[in-house]
């Protein structure tokens, strides 16, 4: 099993939510981006080297002029503060603490613990306390030491492969954060903010034990699309063994 800590939901796919499971995961994404479960459905019997992948994000800071996401024109949120989601290699996006800024607002119920950015730099300038945080009031950024998870995925072994026979090196190409500002999610008129590039990210796995192997990549910064918002990212793996004992049910443990 996963030890403590690790947040992680094996109901989830591959690719973070699907479709069909959108509703159940807007209605808890607020308080709860990403919760922890043990049963889920892999077809087969036997036993395997379950692996995670986490991706979180630290350093969080916008500065510049030419943000324009939440400038009053909608009729959702208070401009020009809003909430930012990200979309990524790591997952989808959520109405939550995938990319938290530093102002409380708050307009009444479940939006209220969010921490948001002013999001309309191009119309409410620096330097003014009410809109920035940071550099004399003319920059903004979030506490340095927040660390945020943005993303997750897992990749099933193969039967009878131990997770130290996995091990080495494991690799994550395509590494980017785009981040929207949400209006009313799921909305599809939420608005893009950035998109953030980052390298081929190389992860050396440690074994403790033929079934216990963990690895963490350093932060990494964005080599590409920094002009207004930059951030580090860092990717995390766990594997684990699991043990799927119903072929009826696909379940695994």
């Amino acid at each position: 099993m996963p030890k403590e800590g690790i947040m992680i939901d094996r109901h989830t796919p591959v690719h973070w939510i699907g479709r069909t499971i959108l509703v159940v995961a807007v209605a808890i994404a607020v308080l709860v981006p990403f919760t922890t479960g043990y049963a889920h459905a892999q077809p087969g019997t036997g036993v395997r080297c379950e692996t995670v992948v986490t991706f979180k994000n630290q350093v969080r800071r916008v500065f510049g002029t030419n943000i324009t996401a939440e400038c009053g024109d909608e009729a959702i949120h208070t401009a020009p503060f809003g909430n930012w989601g990200v979309n990524s290699n790591g997952g989808r996006k959520r109405n939550g603490f995938q990319f938290p800024g530093w102002h409380a607002e708050c307009s009444g119920g479940l939006y209220c613990n969010l921490r948001q950015w002013n999001s309309c730099t191009a119309r409410f300038p620096a330097p003014n306390p009410r809109y920035y945080n940071d550099n004399n009031y003319t920059t903004q950024r979030a506490d340095p030491d927040s660390t945020a998870v943005y993303g997750q995925y897992f990749e099933p072994g193969s039967f009878g492969a131990t997770c130290e026979s996995q091990g080495g090196v494991f690799s994550v190409s395509g590494n980017y954060m785009e981040l929207l500002e949400l209006d009313g999610f799921p909305n599809p008129g939420d608005d893009k903010v950035a998109k953030l590039i980052y390298p081929r990210i190389n992860i050396p796995i440690i074994c403790g034990s033929e079934w216990d192997c963990t690895g963490s990549s350093a932060w990494v910064s964005p080599s590409r699309g920094a002009d207004a918002v930059s951030a580090n990212i860092r990717i995390t793996v766990r594997k684990y063994k699991v043990i799927c004992e119903s072929p009826e049910t696909g379940e695994c443990f």
